[in-house]
């Protein structure tokens, strides 16, 4: 029980000290992504941090292999707390979730090049702040 607690207390100070580490601009956005709960569907989301907690914005794509069919966009209203961890990604507190920053995302991504490519030519070599803009623009 003791070394329960100091873990805890652990954990919360180091959620304290990383989010002093807090940056703006492009860097501040994160990426994740998963697999939908059928063929021809995946979800594609980002996290944008501010000092004390996270907001979620995802968008649920259906697909063929041809083309894009829908982009429905959703917000989460909730506060996530995160913690940034040594090699700059993000682990969403409560959802057990780890999102990603621009240049780490094209090595840890689920969906294939050709699924990018539906999307835009470049979605892969660009910035997380131009992939939500691409994703805002097809849900239109």
């Amino acid at each position: 029980m003791k070394t329960l607690l100091i873990s805890i207390f652990m954990l919360i100070s180091a959620c304290k000290s990383e989010g002093q580490v807090f940056t703006t601009g492009d860097k501040n956005i994160y990426i994740f992504e998963y697999p939908g709960k059928i063929y021809g569907q995946t979800i594609i989301g980002f996290f944008q941090t501010n000092d004390t907690f996270a907001e979620q914005i995802f968008f649920k794509i259906t697909f063929t292999n041809e083309k894009i069919i829908t982009v429905k966009k959703e917000i989460d209203n909730t506060k996530y707390k995160y913690l940034k961890k040594q090699d700059g990604n993000l682990y969403i507190d409560g959802l057990n979730l780890i999102c990603f920053e621009e240049k780490i995302f094209k090595n840890k991504m689920i969906n294939t090049i050709n699924f990018y490519n539906l999307l835009s030519k470049d979605f892969l070599d660009i910035s997380n702040k131009d992939r939500l803009n691409i994703l805002e623009q097809l849900s239109k």
